[in-house]
């Protein structure tokens, strides 16, 4: 069932062309839906390495893995892209309907989401409200402990406890460039991914701008580059594990209404993380992990016979270029139900329960959601308590007390 396709990956450039409109007619059909998972944009370094020049950068005070300014632009400028290409399926008026968007809960990935919206929706007619070129659109999101799509790590124990059972250990052929860039840096390198953690620091400080170590001549962007997009294929090393990390999300791209007109385009904002697993899960590799705006889309279409197709598509970085891929097994045009058919076994039908480690001793992920849940119903109840329930008694008995005072005044 699995294949292999290498992704070529350019670096981020100041020229980029943009998306074409999608091309309806004889060949494709009609557009019916399209789905848009996009990593966030440019971030602050989640932390800076012992020997960093640029640990102090000003660029960093929003924060360690903040959005940065440039992340910012990066992800209205895909909100344009995404507008360039797929304006057909958004209404003229009451746009945000059209679009439903769904976000990780990270800071990053939510303010991503926002200023995506920015750029795909701004307010033409009777949706324009203000001065402001930028009309108000929802997103949705769930807290870390309930998300099985866009997290950046699943709460699911089982599948972590199969990730820790993988190996990460250093590649002997490896060995020298690991010590090489550990004496260097000044941080502990032993595994694939603390020399990811690094290259991703590095690669985010030369996308803003800044000036790398000499040191890093030799080793950025290879051979760290493709050393770290290995390490991300950690994730989906087996089929179960596959089904675990990305089933949930597979699952809710193909269910497909024909029948339903809402929210034609569909948008998630997430992570690299979950992008190299989306892919991996289908045996498609990168050399690189997915760069900040990077983007897979895909296109449920309807063809002149009445069935229908879905197309993949795949963006990396803010300027690369939307390519068309393949599905396994099905070419560049699938029809929807034989997809379904072949990637059926990375669709778990009860995600909670196959998350469960199964021995006697652990907790069940069901048991420490409803744990959770009790919790936070009865700290509701009790605000409830303090703020309102409480205060209304107070008010009654003195309103009471002010009756009765009255009466007999007047007796």
């Amino acid at each position: 069932m699995r294949f292999l396709c290498l992704l070529l990956v350019s670096g981020c450039i100041a020229l980029r062309e943009a998306w074409h409109p999608v091309d309806e007619g004889a060949e494709n059909g009609k557009l019916l839906q399209a789905h848009i998972l996009f990593r966030h944009g440019h971030r602050v370094p989640m932390k800076s390495y012992p020997r960093d020049p640029n640990a102090n950068a000003t660029l960093w005070d929003d924060g360690y893995g903040q959005l940065t300014n440039i992340g910012r632009r990066q992800a209205f400028q895909l909100g344009r892209d995404i507008r360039a290409r797929y304006g057909i399926l958004v209404a003229k008026k009451r746009a945000w309907r059209s679009v439903r968007t769904v976000s990780s809960d990270y800071s990053r990935t939510l303010m991503s989401a926002q200023a995506v919206l920015a750029g795909l929706l701004p307010p033409e007619g009777s949706d324009r409200w203000s001065d402001l070129d930028w009309q108000p659109a929802p997103v949705r999101t769930k807290p870390q402990y309930m998300d099985d799509t866009l997290s950046a790590i699943p709460f699911c124990p089982r599948y972590l406890a199969l990730l820790k059972n993988q190996s990460n250990v250093v590649p002997q052929e490896a060995r020298t460039m690991y010590d090489y860039v550990q004496k260097h840096s000044g941080k502990t390198i032993t595994s694939p991914t603390s020399l990811a953690n690094l290259y991703i620091c590095l690669d985010i400080e030369r996308q803003a701008g800044l000036r790398l170590p000499e040191w890093t001549r030799t080793v950025y962007p290879e051979p760290m580059k493709s050393e770290a997009a290995r390490s991300f294929l950690r994730s989906v090393a087996t089929r179960e594990m596959a089904r675990l990390r990305v089933g949930p999300l597979l699952k809710d791209i193909l269910r497909f209404n024909k029948n339903s007109t809402g929210e034609p385009l569909r948008l998630y904002s997430t992570h690299d993380t979950v992008l190299a697993a989306f892919l991996g899960a289908l045996g498609i590799s990168s050399n690189a992990p997915p760069n900040f705006a990077s983007v897979i889309s895909v296109e449920h279409w309807r063809t002149s016979d009445g069935e229908t197709h879905v197309q993949l598509w795949w963006r990396e970085g803010p300027s690369g270029e939307l390519t068309q891929l393949e599905w396994p097994e099905c070419g560049k045009n699938c029809p929807l139900h034989r997809l379904k058919r072949i990637l059926g076994p990375l669709i778990p039908e009860d995600w909670q329960t196959e998350c469960e480690i199964g021995d006697e001793t652990s907790t069940s992920l069901n048991e420490r959601r409803e744990t959770i849940h009790f919790t936070t119903i009865v700290f509701v109840m009790s605000f409830i308590m303090l703020v309102v329930v409480i205060p209304i008694y107070v008010l009654m008995k003195y309103r009471s007390r002010s009756r009765g005072s009255a009466y007999e005044y007047v007796r």
